[in-house]
């Protein structure tokens, strides 16, 4: 047994070297969706879980419910066919025979296909005292415009400016946790816990390989204008790959009734990182600098039912609700507002001799906000693009929500809202069980109107509509792993 834990171990390990990962219908966080019993049950496992890796990472006063040594470990495959964004401008006036002119762009990204990996152990030390750890990859986003550059004005840039205006973004993100729970059992129906984190970031955000047009558009907009000088140049990237550590902690609790009944909360505190010299910018009023950048996965409250043996022997329904403060989180708050995920999971044990089935349903709020602010975590600019107050100062700061509006359809899109799940376990054995799940969140659609950019080539005596909308096609996750449980 000692061999097959380090097997897992190394398993992990090799697993755990993915670049970034693209987010699902649950924020950039995963929650529970991505461990491999409780993603085929939707996520569901803050009152129940099945499994050692839901209970450290989930609910960790739920820890109490692994009776002598357990441990797991799995990894699920993330996979998007298809993330793509349009740019739309129409020109009145600009066509043939004084007709509307409409230009359009789609830029698709390139990041896809992407590992996550679950570990987790559970020893009970004596009748009340329980103790866990795990490592997970918990939260994590992805997009990569650098081959298939973003378009200011879905290419009137060339009929404006003679020249197309030309973004090539990127974002990653992976933050990989290790958890340390305890759980103390108070009464046969009560039991307390609490988990330390500590989180390792990476991440990168910004533009990769030229930006082009801009130099046109600010010396257009320098003499249109009447402007003292011209407010955007052309620039090269501006991202750089950069880490940090960050620590966090939960509580929970559960009361299960032996009737089955059981009800739990728990609360996860924010887990915010602070990468340093991320993003440079070089704006008109501003000397070259590369700027720190603060990401904070949100503060979760979360209140869960469970039905064990209730409805029917060997059925276990679960139903959580999950409230993520966005709106409080360094970055996020800037283009997310707060979001509640509903998640639904039922398992029916032994339907064959050995062999579980799970079924589940998650739903989560579109996170984006409808008016972002004019910069994210404070920056004050992306190459000659100026952000926040830099933006205010040269009188653009409207200008700069529009350019956190394509940030929007580009970078942090996170508008899945449906996802449905399924999985089975096979009991190999009496100590050893074997897991699968797969979860398909349906394809979603949303778009911003750049109201300042078409205000602004009003002033120039253009009349335009421009819009960004992005498209997500299903997103697909499989998951495999095994579950171990010793006396």
């Amino acid at each position: 047994m000692t061999t097959l834990i380090n097997k897992a171990l190394l398993s992990f390990a090799l697993t755990s070297v993915a670049t970034s990962v693209l987010a699902n219908n649950t924020g950039t966080d995963f929650n529970l969706s991505m461990h491999t019993i409780a993603g085929g049950m939707g996520g569901a496992a803050y009152t129940k879980p099945q499994e050692a890796s839901a209970a450290v990472f989930g609910n960790p006063a739920t820890l109490a419910q692994f009776q002598g040594n357990q441990y797991n470990f799995g990894a699920s495959l993330l996979k998007i066919k298809e993330f793509k964004n349009t740019q739309t401008t129409t020109l009145a006036g600009m066509g043939p025979d004084g007709s509307d002119a409409t230009f359009s762009n789609s830029s698709v990204s390139s990041a896809d296909n992407y590992v996550i990996p679950t570990f987790g152990s559970i020893n009970q030390i004596n009748d009340d005292f329980y103790f866990g750890y795990g490592l997970e990859v918990d939260a994590g986003i992805g997009a990569d415009f650098r081959n298939d550059p973003i378009t200011l004005l879905g290419g009137a840039g060339e009929a404006l400016v003679g020249k197309t205006i030309a973004l090539p973004l990127t974002v990653e993100l992976i933050s990989i946790n290790a958890n340390f729970a305890g759980a103390y059992q108070v009464t046969p129906e009560l039991s307390l816990g609490a988990s330390f984190t500590v989180g390792f970031g990476l991440a990168q955000l910004g533009t990769v390989g030229d930006s082009t047009g801009y130099d046109e558009l600010g010396n257009t907009l320098e003499a249109g204008l009447a402007l003292p000088f011209a407010p955007l140049n052309d620039f090269g990237g501006t991202t750089s790959s950069v880490h940090d550590t960050a620590f966090a902690y939960s509580l929970g609790a559960t009361y299960l009734l032996p009737s089955g009944l059981g009800f739990s909360a728990a609360i996860k505190s924010p887990l915010a990182y602070k990468f340093e010299d991320i993003i440079y910018a070089d704006t008109a009023i501003s000397a070259g600098a590369f700027q720190d950048m603060e990401i904070e996965q949100p503060l979760e409250a979360i209140v869960g039912i469970a039905f064990d043996n209730v409805i029917a022997d060997g059925v276990l329904i679960e139903a959580d609700a999950i409230w993520k403060n966005w709106s409080n989180a360094n970055s996020y708050e800037d283009v997310y507002d707060d979001q509640l995920l509903l998640t639904f999971g039922v398992q029916f044990s032994d339907v064959l001799p050995g062999l579980d089935l799970r079924l589940g349903y998650s739903h989560a709020e579109n996170p984006l906000l409808d008016t972002p602010n004019n910069t994210i975590s404070g920056l004050q600019g992306a190459g000659s693009l100026p952000l926040g107050e830099t933006a205010a100062t040269m009188g653009l700061s409207p200008l700069a929500t529009d350019i956190m509006k394509i940030v929007q359809m580009t970078l942090v899109p996170v508008v899945w809202q449906h996802t449905f799940s399924g999985g089975l376990g096979y009991q190999l054995t009496d100590s050893i069980s074997v897991n699968a799940y797969t979860a398909i969140s349906t394809g979603e659609k949303d778009s911003r109107s750049l109201d300042t950019v078409d205000g602004t080539l009003g002033l120039l005596g253009v009349n335009s509509s421009t819009t960004q909308t992005v498209e997500l096609d299903p997103e697909i996750s499989y998951g495999l792993g095994i579950h171990v449980k010793l006396p």
